[in-house]
């Protein structure tokens, strides 16, 4: 089994959050990062409820 892991830097972003959901799609394990973390914890939640 392999376990798949992507770190996107800069993910709150309209770039930076369409990859990170593309990867999550794609089964990695998606770990995100950025400066502002009101714009992430967003993001994160959203990753979270659609493919966990």
């Amino acid at each position: 089994m392999t376990n798949k892991v992507a770190l996107i830097i800069g993910a709150g972003d309209s770039l930076g959050s369409s990859i990170a959901r593309v990867f999550a799609n794609d089964g990695f394990t998606v770990v995100v990062a950025r400066r502002n973390g009101d714009k992430l914890s967003k993001l994160a939640e959203e990753i979270k409820k659609k493919w966990w």
